[in-house]
């Protein structure tokens, strides 16, 4: 099994040096945060230079574009414009995936209202991904109102394009509640990528990034059972450890590294 890293893990890292220690590791693919390359090439560099860097290491998944959903005329203007530029890069770098999330642009309305929104608003991006041979990969969030399975894989069949795709988070959908026989009906054909991520129990009503200090395996999340029941769908593709930790951000990042790509091996065995 192909196993990534995303490098939000790494947030305080630019990106050549998580290019360095994630292929180092021996991690098989990378996610690029996307305001990472921002900064890289803010300050003058560029797609090439960024392809030299990578000399053939593959690219899961850029991360991310978000809020994908909000209706008005302006930001959608910049969401198309930004969905454009992101598709270029990634297929300048020969990567075919950019993640999208949703966040509370919606909240006031229904559900039944607003799945109709979430997937005119996929659509149209998914339209302009689509000539960039470029997919989404739609990440429900347990603290936005799209935030559990069913209310994904509901508005990805609404969406009706074959390069709209569920990425699975094991954090987001374990907090959210999902049951591991739900899990198990996934067609895998509908799973672009899966994040592998853990959390310490929550510290408030709501869940947030600051509960995610736990590296993999010493958390709350079933991390083994959901990883088996994923695998047994027949899902191949690549599996991403992700963590937000502020005090993981504080460790050396080589370090850090090696030890997550430990415990992806011991996990994914």
């Amino acid at each position: 099994m192909k196993m990534g890293l995303q490098t939000a893990t790494t947030m305080q890292c630019n990106l050549v040096t998580d290019i360095k220690l994630v292929r180092w590791a021996g991690f098989d693919e990378i996610e690029l945060q996307i305001p990472k390359m921002e900064k890289y090439f803010a300050v003058g560099f560029t797609l090439d230079d960024l392809k030299a860097t990578l000399d053939g290491f593959s690219v899961t998944m850029l991360d991310a574009l978000y809020p994908f959903e909000p209706r008005d005329k302006e930001t959608r203007t910049r969401l198309r414009r930004d969905c454009e530029r992101y598709c270029a890069w990634a297929q300048a770098i020969g990567c075919t995936a950019v993640q999208v999330v949703a966040l509370d642009a919606l909240k006031d309305l229904s559900w039944s209202e607003a799945r109709g929104k979430y997937a005119a608003s996929l659509r149209d991006l998914a339209d302009i991904a689509a000539p960039f041979g470029v997919r989404l990969g739609v990440e429900p969030l347990v603290w936005s109102p799209f935030h559990s399975l069913s209310q994904c894989l509901e508005v990805l069949d609404m969406t009706e394009r074959e390069n709209v795709k569920l990425n699975v988070d094991t954090f987001h959908l374990w907090a959210d509640g999902t049951r591991v026989d739900d899990l198990a009906k996934l067609d895998p054909n509908v799973i672009l990528s899966i994040h592998v991520a853990d959390t310490n129990p929550k510290a408030e009503m709501q869940w947030s990034d600051d509960d995610r200090t736990a590296l993999p395996g010493d958390g709350v999340v079933p991390l083994k059972e959901m990883i088996e029941v994923i695998r047994a769908t027949g899902f191949d593709g690549v599996w991403s450890v992700e963590m937000w930790s502020k005090i993981h951000y504080e460790w050396d990042p080589e370090i850090l590294i090696n030890e997550l790509k430990k415990r992806m091996d011991g996990l994914l065995k």
